[in-house]
């Protein structure tokens, strides 16, 4: 595995802060390109930046406010491997792994350069748990997760077991269909999941966050009324994380919100993973929530076209989408 680290020179401290980063990652088996290291006096800066990104196997972004305008820029260094790298990111994505690594933001700026705001970070912007992400980074380059997909099992003798989970029973399944239809009910009053939550200057923040903590203790009640072998548990423990996420996302956007790439990938992944977990509940027990989770088909007869009906399932759900 071999790894190539782009980052900016913002002070001595930091540099110290990113050869020290390298050094972890060298000891643990990463064969690491880093020019503190590996470019010497009298070398081509810019055919080491190609040869490095080139052979890696993965490009390691350390964004700093400073990296980031020097990049969104295309200025000094920053700015010419930005050019490289963004060709390198659009024609060999799924070739290579792109990792941003957040080690400091401002105020204002956002976490990646503009190529890379889609991408998931890795933030190590806290020295406290230094430890526990160089981890997380390093299983994921060793492609080694810490929770494993189960391998796919056989599908079930219909009719002979009511779950193919242990200890399961009809009783089990009714518990689980009135929690659900009670949550159903509960989430078809939250407009943050299907209506414009836009103002004119931006999100409305203090509704917004306050309806989806409301949501989030909502399903923390309930899961805590289901047994830990519930089908239905799975579903709203994925809920959860995602207004965890999004909570946690609004803290690091500085408490308020404003129309821009990160705010509507923030608003967008927690509604897919909501409209994603309602679907599977919504089959699983019969439960109609047309109102929550509209189908591309129903938008489509609409009048919408493929990519408006996909930005309204994503973004501003309209509120008469069943009618």
């Amino acid at each position: 595995m071999k790894a190539f680290i782009s980052y900016s020179w913002d002070s001595d401290a930091h540099k110290d802060w990113v050869r020290g980063f390298a050094d972890q990652l060298i000891s643990n088996g990463i064969d690491t390109t880093l020019d503190q290291y590996d470019l010497d006096i009298g070398d081509d800066r810019f055919v080491f930046m190609e040869t490095a990104a080139r052979q890696a196997d993965a490009v390691l972004f350390i964004c700093t406010p400073g990296y980031i305008s020097r990049a969104n820029e295309r200025n000094g260094g920053v700015g010419t491997e930005t050019i490289l790298l963004a060709n390198y990111f659009f024609s060999a994505h799924r070739e290579k792994k792109f990792i941003p690594i957040i080690r400091a933001t401002g105020e204002i700026t956002p976490y990646t350069p503009d190529y890379l705001a889609s991408l998931i970070f890795v933030d190590f912007r806290d020295d406290g748990i230094f430890n526990r992400r160089i981890e997380e980074l390093l299983r994921h380059l060793y492609s080694s997760p810490k929770n494993r997909k189960p391998e796919l099992g056989q599908p079930p003798a219909f009719g002979t077991t009511p779950d193919s989970r242990p200890g399961r029973s009809t009783t089990d399944d009714d518990g689980d269909r009135q929690v659900a239809e009670r949550l159903a009910t509960f989430l078809e009053d939250r407009r943050v999941l299907f209506s414009s939550i836009w103002g004119q200057a931006g999100l409305q923040s203090e509704g917004t966050v306050k309806s989806i903590d409301e949501i989030r203790q909502r399903l923390r009640k309930d899961l805590e009324q289901l047994p830990r072998n519930s089908e239905l548990s799975d579903a709203l423990w994925n809920m959860q994380e995602a207004c965890r996420s999004f909570l946690d996302g609004y803290e690091l956007l500085g408490g308020g919100l404003v129309i821009s790439s990160e705010t509507t990938v923030l608003v967008r992944d927690f509604r897919v993973a909501f409209r994603n977990e309602l679907s599977l509940i919504s089959q699983r027990f019969g439960i109609r929530m047309r109102k929550l989770v509209p189908d591309l088909e129903t938008l489509a007869k609409q009048g919408y076209g493929v990519e408006q009906a996909t930005m309204l399932m994503f973004t501003e759900r309209q509120e008469n989408i069943d009618d």
